[in-house]
């Protein structure tokens, strides 16, 4: 069929299509399948809706108004994004489990009307870095744990359990929930899998001081996660977080892409909220939504090679922090290589603004640097004073700034060396992690005002686009948004594994 032809038949689909959504919600057409794109978007995306099995190619500006239309709602610009904090990339998996019982601890960021879960099939492998599916598909159970001992069941496609496809990542049904801001909340996950359980490695334990715990099997685990008590005397190991948690927001939301500093390694527990690292602390203050991608080890041209479900999380974010450094310069990178990674990655999220930090120093010490005469610096500090040089100069395309982090820590600029206070391990234990005081120090360099979004003054938080959503959804088989490809943004397929 040439392309007019095909055209033509579009259309005719299109209208077909366009009058059965606007009609109202109980009359809806039962054979109409998809959801609508994450924002923001310009509205000229074209993108793939289903009719009675048959694919139909329109705007994205068209399908959200004819969402809108079918809610009978003013269209809002709040968007579908991340809403709280605590959630993680696994790094590691145990091939002896095969089930596991998971709690997980959470803050609304925002007044949450509903919520969905994203579950990830995938792990950092280590040492090749590589994004790498578990090997089976995953079976999950879960549920939202507010107010507390209170548990509602999470649905997939109006099913008790959901199935993510082996290196995908599937969304839970929306559940409609009122979570006040700044209000704690728990999940519940009962992960099922052939072949092992991933977690996200040893140096990020579960926070058994806010309630959370795992208990895993070789063969089975009770199923708790509509109540009952799930051991959290001892933080273990084998805990896996939510790959995400999303829902209606007007707020900014940050990603973080990058290594264990990124991720808040060797720093405690320092709010109530439970976040750790220096980026989680500066958004947890400004009460911004996170996600936190970091992997402890990697470095950014691995991350170049690999990196199409981390990046996938973006859609659910404003603004990316890219954090990438101290390992690449260990490995014998230059400065100008480094900068053709990031500018790289940063390439990546060309439709979210991004922004890179400056590289904390990396040091030895023969008294656990509490002095700056028995510290001595990396043999690549030239290289990285090269590339802190650059960050400050404006001189990586891609990104829309940067934050001074290394002075917040650093003895003097490019010294190479950690500062001090005559006590052991005062801002770092190993000369390459951030303790908890220089993680409260580098905090204060993330510049949340920054991290801004325009929206109207009398917008809604999108409870109509939710209800538009369920409604749509809810009949003809409607699938979870990631593994299934009932809509897909076609300008970005090769970065989103969405339209498999």
């Amino acid at each position: 069929m040439n392309l007019l032809w095909r055209r033509a038949l579009q259309r005719a689909l299109l209208m077909l299509m366009i009058l059965s959504i606007i009609t109202p919600a109980s009359a809806q057409n039962p054979n109409i399948t998809g959801r609508p794109l994450a924002a923001p978007t310009k509205g000229t995306e074209w993108v793939d809706f289903r009719q009675d099995g048959q694919p139909v190619t329109a705007p994205v500006a068209t399908v959200i108004s004819g969402v809108n239309a079918a809610a009978g709602v003013t269209p809002s610009r709040s968007y579908l994004r991340h809403v709280a904090n605590n959630v993680f990339q696994n790094t590691a998996i145990s091939t002896t489990l095969r089930q596991v019982m998971i709690k997980t601890s959470h803050v609304a960021r925002g007044d949450i009307t509903a919520i969905a879960l994203l579950e990830a099939n995938f792990y950092i492998n280590n040492p090749a870095f590589a994004e790498t599916g578990s090997g089976s598909p995953l079976t999950v159970h879960a549920s939202i744990e507010y107010p507390k001992n209170t548990f509602t069941e999470l649905k997939w496609s109006g099913n008790a359990n959901g199935t993510v496809a082996d290196g995908l990542i599937g969304q839970s049904d929306f559940l409609t929930i009122a979570i006040p801001d700044g209000a704690v909340f728990g999940v519940r996950r009962l992960i099922t899998s052939t072949t092992g359980i991933m977690f996200k490695g040893a140096y990020f334990a579960a926070q058994n001081t806010f309630g959370e715990g795992a208990v895993g099997s070789t063969t089975t685990t009770p199923d708790l996660v509509m109540g009952g008590t799930i051991d959290d005397s001892t933080p273990s190991p084998s805990i896996s977080h939510p790959y995400g948690l999303v829902g209606f927001t007007k707020k900014p939301v940050v990603q973080a892409v990058g290594d264990s500093i990124a991720a808040g390694a060797q720093d405690s527990v320092r709010t109530a909220s439970g976040d750790y690292g220096f980026i989680a602390q500066a958004l947890g203050a400004a009460n911004i939504p996170f996600i936190n991608t970091g992997v402890a080890s990697d470095q950014a041209q691995n991350y170049v090679k690999s990196h199409i479900g981390r990046a996938a999380a973006s859609r659910y974010a404003t603004d990316i922090i890219i954090q990438y450094g101290v390992n690449d310069f260990n490995a014998g990178r230059t400065a100008a290589q480094l900068a053709t990674d990031i500018s790289t990655i940063a390439s990546y999220f060309y439709d979210r603004r991004v922004w890179l930090t400056t590289i904390t120093p990396r040091a030895t010490s023969t008294d656990t640097f509490a002095t700056l005469a028995n510290q001595t610096t990396h043999s690549s500090n030239a290289q990285r004073v090269i590339y802190n040089n650059m960050v400050r100069n404006g001189q990586i395309p891609g990104v829309a700034g940067y934050f001074e982090v290394a002075d917040q820590v650093e003895s003097a600029r490019d010294s190479g060396l950690w500062k001090v206070n005559g006590a052991a391990g005062y801002f770092t234990a190993d000369g390459i992690h951030p303790s908890t005081a220089a993680s409260l120090a580098a905090a204060t360099a993330i510049q949340t005002s920054r991290f801004t979004v325009s929206v109207a003054a009398n917008d809604n938080h999108g409870g109509a686009q939710v209800a538009a959503l369920r409604a749509l959804t809810s009949v003809g088989g409607g699938r979870s948004w990631v593994a299934a490809n009932d809509v897909c943004e076609v300008k970005r397929p090769l970065r989103l594994p969405l339209c498999g």
